[in-house]
């Protein structure tokens, strides 16, 4: 468990005696706004009215957990910093050393819980052979123009009209070139191909190609964070262009984590045919 606290309804309730004859109560929760696989039996003990109090009490325990988190990164970048310098010192022993070539990674995103369970839920969706809906609505561009009209209408102090502009073009762009080969799943891939191809049936005066901004939505952006750092890395990326990017991403994944409803809500199951050509794909 994490720790954090989550508003639930409780389902069942049980009890057991204890080595001293006494009561156990458990609640078998059913949690809001998360999938059935994550219902659990919960101690009395750790369950509290959904109430001034409880709510109190949740946001209080979330916030502990938080700094926590917070206090373990701080203290394992400081060992790994403490490493480091030892790996230094030992290198200026060595008189015929090789130059170091390994850099650091850019920066690493931490990404909300419920967002991590929003990436859980979309693995089970694939796995159970089902698939989200194409064209996704809203799509990876109507998402990005919602988080540049919001973070100009906050008035924040780093709005910067002009590099949010620069950074929704360029992680648009880039979303373009990295969702077909590294943001789909092996099992997507037959519905890929197969709306490409009807768009090119529905609107064959089109001379622009479809870009998967256009098709793709919150579910495959959430696939990009996950792999950001190791695809910023083997871009080779200036650490100051990191730093900037990794400063927008963190705000566009709070934004994100608020803005819930631009997930799927629904999935659509494939049938036999889909199946087979799918097992041509790996064969």
């Amino acid at each position: 468990s994490s720790g954090e606290m989550f508003e639930a309804q409780v389902v069942k309730v049980r009890s057991e005696l204890s080595q001293f004859g006494d009561p156990i109560w458990e609640y078998f929760l059913r949690y809001k706004k998360w999938k059935p696989k994550w219902n659990e039996w919960i101690l009395e003990s750790h369950v509290c009215k959904v109430d001034k109090n409880g709510f109190e009490r949740m946001k209080d325990t979330n916030s502990d957990v938080h700094e926590k988190r917070l206090s373990k990164a701080a203290a394992d970048k400081k060992a790994k910093a403490a490493l480091k310098g030892n790996k230094e010192a030992q290198k200026e022993d060595n008189i015929d050393r090789a130059p170091d070539t390994v850099s650091e990674k850019p920066y690493m995103l931490s990404i909300p819980t419920t967002l991590q369970r929003r990436l859980l839920d979309d693995l089970d969706m694939v796995e159970e052979h089902k698939l989200l809906p194409l064209p996704r609505d809203p799509n990876l561009q109507q998402i990005l123009a919602r988080f540049e009209e919001s973070l100009l209408n906050s008035k924040t102090p780093d709005a910067d009209p002009e590099g949010l502009g620069s950074f929704i073009k360029g992680l648009s762009e880039y979303f373009d070139r990295v969702m077909p080969i590294s943001l789909a799943y092996s099992f997507e891939r037959v519905q890929m191909k197969k709306f490409w191809m009807k768009s090119k049936v529905d609107d064959p005066t089109r001379s622009e190609i479809i870009r998967p901004s256009e098709v793709y939505g919150a579910e495959h952006l959430l696939r990009l964070f996950v792999k950001l750092p190791q695809l910023m890395q083997r871009a080779n990326a200036p650490q100051d262009i990191s730093r900037d990017a990794q400063t927008r991403f963190i705000q566009l994944l709070k934004w994100m984590d608020k803005e819930q409803e631009i997930f799927h809500k629904e999935i659509e199951p494939t049938d036999t045919e889909y199946l087979e050509q799918h097992q041509k794909e790996l064969s």
